[in-house]
């Protein structure tokens, strides 16, 4: 009987301690009792790809996936054009099918959400052209004047441009005034656009035309430019002196090199002759080269950078030293920095050295070889040869940035040169 007893409480024991153990592993309370729900995985393929406003697009979301759910469990929608609404609501059906009413490239976005209401969203892209293929635009525009000079606005209108697919509003356009191959303008679905031509000749304008469908059409037309009359305006200096000026492009600029002698407070701006003192300086000086006052006269002074960035200002009120970025639309606008050299320097000999190389003066800035004054002995080198312009802007502590005419390019290059060194000055008005 004891024996029985002592079996039956041993038997009572291990149920208990088994129905602890198990109630230990299931406590609601326990972090380890709730499994931790992660999003979906959406990925869906479309069929076909490409087709035309008569096509049906299959869509097929049944790859989706997810860790916690099954994919019937899982529910997806729909947005046809990615446009932020969606055209269906949820279903667990993972196919469906659309038709689009309109060409052009066609962003599909999938939704898909698990039942704990995460959510994850994947895209594809169909190309939709018209019923029956398509075809390439017609490309045409007028352009006027169709001759003028380069003070004259050439007006183009592709308006008259057309599609059997597409609207006119549809079309974008783009524009090469020279018909080089480089493309002037981006895509644009404006249909009007201007010109102002820097140089003389006969110029072919280019149009090129595209499609939603990415077929492109082109058409050119040619005006002439002639050489305008020159029309230069002014600018009065710190010390009273009247430069020559020009409009190019955007900007207007000097048209001949600076000769201040004092700041835009009146204070002067150091002449320094001795060859040694220039290389000791760390404040703004000017010269002129080989200390000729004459030589000045016709090539403007010479001076440090620490004149031109001095904060009494050498430029006067309403004009300032142009910064790199003001050089670089210059030059883009001349034509980029390969040719702009030709087109700022003066044409011929008189007082560059032969050959002079592509020296047209197109833009009437007059460029001249004015030389430099070196940072290292306070030597002056070059004239007739070469000329550098100082920027307004920095590289480093040490260094700012100018630009360099050369007597044997057409180019107008840009180089971060010591602070110390000798250059030129043209000032751009603000």
């Amino acid at each position: 009987m004891i024996k029985k007893i002592l079996i039956i409480n041993v038997v009572c024991w291990i149920l208990v301690q088994f129905s602890c153990l198990k109630l230990e592993h299931s406590n609601p309370l326990d972090p380890e009792y709730h499994s931790t729900n992660t999003a979906p995985a959406a990925v869906f393929s479309v069929s076909p790809t490409s087709g035309d406003t008569n096509t049906t697009f299959s869509v097929d979301a049944s790859g989706s996936s997810d860790s916690e759910d099954t994919s019937a469990q899982l529910e997806v929608r729909w947005d046809w054009e990615n446009d932020g609404t969606w055209d269906t609501g949820y279903s667990t059906s993972k196919t469906a099918s659309h038709q689009y009413a309109t060409a052009g490239s066609k962003t599909i976005n999938l939704q898909v959400q698990d039942t704990g209401g995460l959510t994850a969203e994947h895209t594809e892209t169909v190309t939709v052209t018209a019923a029956g293929g398509n075809t390439a635009p017609a490309a045409a525009f007028s352009v006027s004047p169709t001759s003028g000079d380069t003070n004259t606005t050439f007006s183009v209108d592709a308006s008259g441009s057309s599609d059997s697919e597409d609207t006119s509003a549809q079309l974008e356009v783009r524009w090469d005034w020279e018909n080089d191959g480089t493309w002037d303008t981006g895509y644009s679905t404006s249909k009007t656009a201007s010109h102002q031509y820097a140089t003389t000749g006969s110029k072919t304008i280019n149009l090129q035309v595209q499609d939603t469908g990415g077929l492109t059409a082109e058409h050119t037309e040619t005006v002439t430019v002639s050489a305008g009359t020159v029309t230069y305006g002014s600018m009065t200096g710190n010390d009273g002196k009247t430069y020559k000026t020009i409009i190019i492009g955007s900007q207007e600029w000097m048209a001949e090199n600076l000769r201040e002698t004092q700041y835009r407070d009146g204070s002067a701006i150091p002449d320094v002759i001795d060859n040694t003192t220039w290389t000791g300086l760390s404040t703004g000086a000017r010269c002129a080269y080989d200390n000729s006052e004459t030589t000045a006269d016709t090539y403007g002074y010479i001076y440090n950078w620490f004149a031109v960035d001095d904060i009494r200002y050498i430029a006067p009120a309403g004009w300032h030293v142009p910064t790199d970025a003001e050089w670089t639309i210059l030059t883009d606008y001349l034509g980029g920095i390969s040719v702009a050299g030709g087109k700022l320097k003066e044409a011929g000999t008189t007082h560059w050295i032969s050959p002079n190389t592509g020296a047209t003066d197109d833009s009437h800035f007059t460029g001249l070889p004015a030389g430099y004054r070196d940072q290292t002995d306070g030597t002056y080198r070059y004239l007739g040869q070469i000329t550098y312009y100082w920027s307004a802007t920095l590289q480093f502590s040490t260094n700012a940035y100018t630009r360099r005419l050369d007597v044997g390019s057409t180019m107008c290059p840009g180089y971060a040169f010591n602070k110390k060194l000798g250059y030129s000055v043209r000032l751009i008005k603000d």
